[in-house]
């Protein structure tokens, strides 16, 4: 069952086949796959903070920088708070180990891992100006900060400053080049080089708050998701733009990641919250909790559906894909309406991906083993030559054998 209703009221409940269409007014609510996933949790970060940078490079996943508060949400003082925290976790032992940090105390920053290194582009806070209207309110001046670290030597270094500081922005990498949009203009980095480019803008704003719209690559393709409207895809191949189907209804502060390999099926994964009284989970209340909300897009069907719903309410968490599962690690938590009161995470969930199996890997060879099989298969080769000498040197005998008995019978007849 997909819809039923109750009271009057139309809700949406977890359907019990694989997917199940389901019909309302207006935007479509995504159906719920019958295997949404699951979830588990691993060791949570030294350091709780939200608004942090996360990357995985060589089997780690880096934490770095972030914002601590306990304050009220949309009261959080611009001015101090800012970490230079960076931590490298390791699934293979659970733990977290502080490694040196970033030079520029920052949050909400582009990170992308690219050519064996972590690139921190954004959002350093530099200054403040006054409104253009009343010129009584402060806003922050951001400077496109590009700060690069090594995990191999644990070192930081400072590369091209990004031309147009975008705070919030979202990076994505492609065939080793760093790309950031704007909501319309779209920069590729070369690290190579170290130089920016600007590639085809977008045909229409990406409609987001403050430059926040998830965003995640399959192949060389990289998908950006609004708050409303069509699916903006752009090819770096082709340096083009399309669109794909209507996204759901969701919260812009949400962080979208793929997960796709010969263990799990291609999709794309968005953690957020939804509207009001608009989940795919069935009867819940409105309060912030209950609309927490695991999206579901697939490339191949250019269509969305609802995975199992994260266990916890944050937002301003980071999300990265490490061995075909989705890591969120840190955020924001409120205590309850209407205070908002806010706490920095340093929980870090684990997202089993839908349609995730195992797969055994093929045995290597080990060198004795491919030199034995080496000599095994010379040994076969002189063998086989030695019965083709043999086979020949057969026929041959055998042509003399008859030879001489058709000249013997000759001779008897003279």
């Amino acid at each position: 069952m997909g819809e039923y209703s109750s009271d009057g009221t139309t809700y949406y409940k977890p359907s019990q086949s694989a997917i199940v269409q389901m019909a309302s007014v207006g935007d479509s609510v995504p159906p719920v796959e019958a295997d949404g996933g699951s979830w588990s949790t691993a060791q949570p970060m030294e350091e709780a903070r939200g608004g942090l940078g996360v990357a995985t490079l060589n089997g780690k996943i880096y934490a770095i920088g972030g914002y601590t508060a306990k304050d009220y949400y949309y009261n959080l003082d611009p001015t101090n708070g800012f970490l230079t925290t960076n931590e490298e976790y390791d699934p293979a032992t659970n733990t977290w180990t502080t490694k040196a940090a970033m030079p520029t105390a920052r949050a909400n920053f582009a990170i992308a891992a690219c050519q064996g290194k972590i690139y921190c582009i954004n959002s350093a806070l530099v200054g403040f100006k006054l409104d253009e209207i009343y010129h009584l309110f402060r806003s922050p001046i951001y400077a496109g900060t590009n700060e690069v670290y090594d995990p191999s030597t644990n070192t930081w270094e400072t590369k091209a400053p990004m031309p147009t500081p975008l705070p919030h922005a979202q990076a994505s990498v492609v065939n080793g080049k760093i790309y950031i949009m704007d909501g319309v203009n779209n920069w590729m980095y070369n690290p190579i080089s170290d130089n920016w480019t600007q590639r085809a803008s977008a045909p229409s704003p990406v409609s987001g708050y403050e430059y926040v719209y998830p965003s995640a690559v399959v192949g060389d393709k990289i998908y950006f998701i609004p708050s409303g409207g069509s699916l903006l895809i752009y090819n770096s191949s082709t340096d083009s733009w399309s669109q794909g189907s209507r996204t759901p209804r969701l919260d812009v502060t949400g962080k979208a990641s793929a997960v796709g390999s010969d263990s799990t099926p291609t999709r794309i994964y968005l953690f957020t919250v939804a509207p009001y009284g608009w989940v795919p989970y069935g009867k819940t209340d409105t309060s912030g909790p209950a609309r927490r909300t695991t999206f579901v897009y697939t490339p191949q069907r250019d269509s969305w559906s609802a995975g199992t719903q994260s266990p916890d309410y944050r937002v301003g968490f980071s999300v990265v894909t490490l061995d075909d599962k989705v890591y969120v690690v840190g955020g924001f938590s409120f205590d309850s309406l209407p205070s908002n009161n806010v706490t920095t995470s340093a929980i870090t969930s684990v997202y089993t991906a839908i349609g995730y199996h195992s797969v055994t890997p093929s045995p290597k060879l080990t060198e004795a083993s491919a030199n034995a099989r080496s000599t095994s298969s010379q040994a076969n080769q002189a063998k086989t030559f030695l019965a083709a000498v043999l086979g020949t040197l057969a026929v041959v005998v055998t042509v003399v054998i008859l030879v001489f008995w058709q000249r013997r019978k000759r001779l008897k007849r003279l």
